[in-house]
């Protein structure tokens, strides 16, 4: 009797092969000819592909195998259309499918790999079907945006009249009285003016920074609706790793709490600001209530098995975020040493340059080089607060720490190599 409930009249001929193959190094070719009650010219031509193996034979060869066996030899896709889920020509029995799923999310982990595998593969689709873009903000020039344009905007500000009126122009143009939506970032990101893009992101940069668009939507719009391409050289960030190692040895023998500051951004990617703040308010034990996970964490939770920490920073809003800071064990001593200390980001860059050191906001590039080729993508984002490119979620918030964590450990290694101690 087959130990599976699967109907061996659809298995395909070179799977039949195969499992004739198996039992051949199994049990060789007399135990072959007595299951199968042939004599030896038949298995003989059965193994030169001259017999077909008939369904009889095969359910006589499968009951001779366990479960596992079976699985191994047929694999995922014959075992689905042995069952009659796939057909040969690719269609899917939907009603199954669909049940398969019911049953299956009940379980933590299934779930949990069919959410990773519709983020992966469906993010887009997703974002879309749960209407990220918000509903009834319509889109309208006036002071405020102005201002934003002139004083408030991240980067190169608008700095001349005549800058304004052509962005004011296109705007009344393309934008000026129609209401935010997925459409109209699509007809933005496909329009031939490539500087109606330009003219929309900082709009929605306005929005933004007035609280009207989550980080969500903010961080699927600016992904989705690219800039304008300027012609520039790419600038190269190429540091040789005995300039990295020298960095490092002349702070750990002449200023320990530099060296402890470029330890934190080295293994965590934080920019220089938000490893000075950590410093300064370093407070491990204190509980605070995570609003993406919906419960109290304390700010420094570690995995001593697993040889690293993270600290809740959760600096969440603003155009640099910072959430959670990872770093091996070893840097909780060290920071908890200088606790409360005050240091100007200046300070630390003048001393840099002064002793010819790697710069500080070096260490993020080199960071995430690492990390992103030994991590999954998302994981590396989410590592570095990189909440713009990810476009996170509440749902898919505590998948990402998760990832994350089991995944640092690989990071931390190549890290560790690439200075050399640690």
């Amino acid at each position: 009797m087959v130990p599976l409930s699967i109907d061996v009249s659809k298995i395909p001929p070179h799977y039949r092969y195969r499992v004739f193959e198996y039992l051949l190094e199994k049990i060789g070719r007399d135990g072959v000819r007595e299951l199968l009650g042939v004599d030896r010219s038949t298995v003989w031509r059965m193994l030169k592909g001259q017999s077909p193996i008939d369904d009889k034979k095969l359910s006589k060869m499968l009951s001779a195998l366990s479960i596992e066996e079976i699985k191994k030899i047929l694999g995922t896709s014959a075992r689905l259309e042995a069952c009659g889920i796939i057909s040969s020509d690719g269609s899917v029995d939907l009603e199954a499918v669909v049940e398969i799923m019911r049953i299956a999310s009940g379980n933590e982990v299934v779930r949990k790999a069919m959410l990773d595998l519709i983020i992966r593969f469906y993010g887009e689709e997703l974002r879309k079907a749960l209407g990220v873009v918000p509903e009834k903000i319509v889109l309208r020039w006036d002071q405020g945006f102005e201002e934003f344009l002139r004083e408030r905007k991240r980067r190169r500000k608008i700095a001349t009249e005549e800058t304004l009126k052509y962005y004011r122009s296109l705007f009344m143009k393309y934008l000026e009285g129609r209401e935010l939506s997925r459409e109209l970032a699509e007809e933005v990101a496909r329009h031939r003016n490539k500087w109606v893009r330009n003219v929309f992101r900082h709009y929605i940069q306005y929005l933004f920074y007035r609280r009207e668009i989550s980080g969500e939507t903010y961080g699927w719009i600016m992904e989705y609706v690219p800039s304008r391409s300027y012609r520039v050289e790419p600038r190269a960030y190429e540091v040789r790793d005995e300039d990295l190692r020298r960095t490092f040895e002349h702070l750990r023998s002449r200023h320990g709490l530099y060296y402890t500051i470029y330890l934190i951004m080295y293994f965590s990617g934080s920019r220089l600001a938000h490893a000075l703040k950590l410093i300064e308010s370093w407070s491990p034990s204190e509980a605070v209530f995570i609003k993406m996970l919906g419960r109290e964490s304390r700010r420094l939770v570690c995995f001593d098995e697993k040889g690293f920490c993270r600290y809740y920073l959760g600096l969440r809003g603003g155009s640099k975020p910072c959430e959670w800071i990872y770093m091996p064990s070893e840097l909780v001593p060290m920071i908890d040493g200088y606790r409360g200390t005050r240091r100007g980001r200046t300070l630390v860059e003048r001393y840099a340059k002064m002793h010819n050191l790697v710069l500080p906001k070096i260490l993020r590039k080199i960071n995430w080089r690492v990390i992103a080729s030994t991590m999954d993508r998302d994981s590396a984002r989410f590592i570095q607060s990189r909440f713009g490119e990810l476009a996170i979620s509440e749902a898919v918030y505590e998948n990402l720490l998760e990832k994350a964590d089991r995944q640092y450990p690989r990071a931390l290694e190549e890290l560790r190599k690439k200075i050399g101690f640690l």
